[in-house]
């Protein structure tokens, strides 16, 4: 077995994950575990480790390892390993340690997928993987306005919200509703569309900038792609978008302005004049729970920070201790485990510590992505859709949901091999 052998391994897995992603976050970790299969044998039969030996500590892919060109972890590895401790460190000091072990589990997956896409990306740094991610994101967005094209309007809207709460398994979450969500809540399907909508946008910028033709592909992608993220009825998804969007007109203005004014004015033009949208409460409730309700949860969430504000009380425990901070039960739960603002989420159960600990890690994502900028699709991209990210979360703890974290740890992973590359 040579080492082309295991570049097509690692390229098939990163082929898979691209597909599954947008649809199944079981499919996307299955993926993510061939991927590391392939990275382990061939370090195994090499005797090598890939992202250690050959590797210089700056990120440089002139070294060369097991793999190939190899990226070193780089920038954002010390912000993630930070990230991590601290919330083990909070979570000890915290309410209780035994119900933290699922959040800071999947807190380590991060730091894990991180080393596996930094391999990945090293050894495959291939654009047509890139073509199978648009299928996984067409496929999901096709799936979710079939669901609203379905959706039975004599219904009570209520009707609409009583099942995405918690499917219990994948084809469960198949139901027609009045909100497009593809295999996952309307909420993440929102967010993961309002990251195909930038891509689709950066690309076609880019390509302009180099003197390339769109494309009419890359056009219908968006047009999908941006009717989904409108009827998912998500206003942190839309908020988000608005934002990334607007970054993108101010960076390139001449370039940018026609699409993304369009873009903007489509989402506008579905939320508030739809008369299907219109057929619920004005259009403007479409998304559970309500203004009020959200900014009750913030409250929460600031009060229980106050009580704890150095450590927060501890991963996961936010919904312990709902109880003592808001009246119950909300939206039919005693322990109701989401403060619908990551800041605030994070700050209530891992205070001061580990809000420093959350700024670091996307500061340095933020920073890492304005300095690539220019040097790749990938790093336009990003910029727009960390500038979304944050957004976002000012509703949502999206940094919390695998859905949305997983596909912007590997685009930022993709960014930083692509800018290295043309080093």
């Amino acid at each position: 077995m040579n080492r082309k052998f295991f570049r097509n391994w690692i390229y098939g897995g990163l082929c898979l994950w691209a597909v599954l992603q947008p649809l199944s976050i079981a499919g996307a970790n299955l993926a993510i575990g061939v991927i590391a299969a392939g990275i382990l044998v061939q370090a195994f039969i090499e005797r090598s480790w890939p992202l250690r030996r050959g590797a210089d500590r700056k990120g440089s892919a002139s070294s060369r390892s097991a793999l190939g060109a190899i990226c070193a972890p780089g920038a954002l590895e010390k912000p993630l390993w930070i990230y991590v401790l601290v919330g083990i460190l909070v979570s000890a000091l915290g309410t209780g340690f035994g119900k933290s072990l699922g959040q800071i589990g999947k807190d380590s997956q991060m730091l894990a997928d991180f080393y596996i896409f930094s391999a990945a990306f090293a050894a495959v740094a291939e654009d047509a993987v890139l073509g199978y991610w648009a299928a996984g994101f067409a496929a999901a967005a096709l799936l979710g306005l079939g669901q609203f094209a379905l959706w039975r309007w004599d219904k009570p809207a209520a009707d609409a919200f009583n099942n995405f709460i918690a499917p219990s398994h994948f084809w469960s979450a198949l139901y027609v509703s009045l909100r497009a969500h593809g295999t996952i809540s309307p909420v993440s399907f929102g967010e993961i569309m309002a990251m195909a909508v930038l891509g689709a946008l950066a690309l076609r910028i880019t390509r302009r900038k180099t003197g390339q033709k769109a494309g009419a592909l890359s056009a219908g992608f968006l047009l999908l792609a941006l009717a989904a993220l409108a009827l998912s009825g998500t206003r942190g998804a839309w908020l988000g978008f608005f934002a990334g969007a607007a970054t993108l007109f101010f960076l390139e203005p001449r370039l940018a302005a026609t699409e993304t004014i369009a873009a903007a004015a489509a989402i506008i033009i579905v939320v508030f004049l739809s008369p299907r949208f219109s057929h619920v409460d004005g259009g403007l409730n479409l998304k559970e729970p309500s203004f009020a309700d959200h900014l009750s949860l913030w409250k929460t969430g600031w009060h229980m920070f106050l009580d704890h504000p150095l450590f927060g009380v501890g991963l996961s425990h936010f919904s312990t201790l709902f109880p003592q901070y808001h009246s119950v039960p909300f939206e039919g739960e005693i322990h109701f485990g989401n403060a619908h603002n990551l800041y605030l989420h994070q700050m209530a159960e891992r205070g001061l510590a580990g809000l420093a600990a959350l700024l670091l890690l996307l500061g340095t994502m933020a920073r890492r992505a304005w300095l690539l900028r220019r040097k790749s699709f990938y790093g336009l991209w990003f910029l727009i859709w960390i500038i979304a990210f944050l957004f976002m979360n000012i509703t949502e703890a999206a940094l919390q949901v695998g859905m949305v974290w997983m596909p912007t740890l590997a685009l930022y992973c993709w960014m930083e091999r692509s800018a290295q590359s043309q080093a």
